[in-house]
């Protein structure tokens, strides 16, 4: 389920501050989209990617300038981002834990079904120019995966995520850290929703849905033409029984 690591309340003045991080696809676009409804809540999208070619003093300069200044009427401002994004982890986290700030760590249990959406947000790109299906419209129907190329984002992804939960384990005991999984939020998205607004100190408020829809079935079938191919590579690992979760 999900849990909570250390305190929730932040004891500052001012605005509660928030870093939201991913290895991504991990739910965080279809979340900030309705985070972002909220009227006291102002979260910036990855900022630092665009930033990387003019070094970590301006990523940092980018981070400082977006969480520490106050915005008239909104209580909670943050930043999502992929912790690969920052050229410099070790000042990130000297930047958490010395501006009093509150870490959402979201994740997700199935790897394959994360691959499975890493791959098809490519080839999503590809055909629509973007990630993330905006309509049903743009959600793709089956598709082939490679199993090479598979195999490649597979172990590419553990490697992410790997270092981020390491990253995370880092300031466990530090610094207040809320962890989400993209599993609970498909399960139970008001309850996942009201302890966001309860770690970000802000009243439930309406919301509409998500403007983000699946490009992945739950099925994975119905998403993966060629799906027993996938399947026969990790067949007799820890990995098999997550094809068909």
């Amino acid at each position: 389920g999900l849990r909570e690591a250390g305190r929730i309340t932040v004891h500052c003045s001012g605005h509660r501050k928030v870093v939201m991080l991913t290895a991504g696809r991990t739910g965080k676009t279809h979340l900030l989209s309705m985070l972002n409804q909220h009227p006291e809540v102002e979260f910036h999208d990855e900022p630092f990617t665009k930033l990387l070619p003019q070094g970590s003093d301006e990523q940092f300069a980018a981070l400082s300038r977006q969480l520490l200044t106050e915005v008239e009427g909104v209580s909670c401002i943050g930043v999502a981002t992929k912790l690969r994004s920052l050229i410099d982890e070790d000042r990130l986290r000297w930047w958490i834990l010395n501006n009093n700030v509150q870490t959402v760590y979201m994740t997700r249990r199935n790897i394959v079904k994360l691959v499975i959406s890493e791959v098809r947000g490519l080839q999503l790109n590809k055909e629509k120019k973007a990630y993330n299906a905006r309509s049903s419209t743009e959600v793709l129907g089956p598709k082939e995966i490679d199993p090479l190329l598979f195999h490649h984002y597979f172990v590419q992804r553990l490697g992410f995520e790997s270092r981020l939960a390491n990253f995370v384990n880092t300031l466990r005991t530090q610094s207040p850290i809320l962890e989400i999984h993209y599993e609970d939020l498909l399960a139970d998205e008001n309850y996942v929703m009201s302890l966001l607004y309860a770690s970000f100190g802000v009243e439930p408020t309406f919301r509409a849905p998500s403007e983000i829809h699946k490009n992945t079935s739950d099925s994975l079938r119905e998403s993966v033409s060629n799906l027993d191919e996938l399947i026969n590579l990790y067949r007799g690992t820890r990995f098999e029984s997550m094809f068909s979760e």
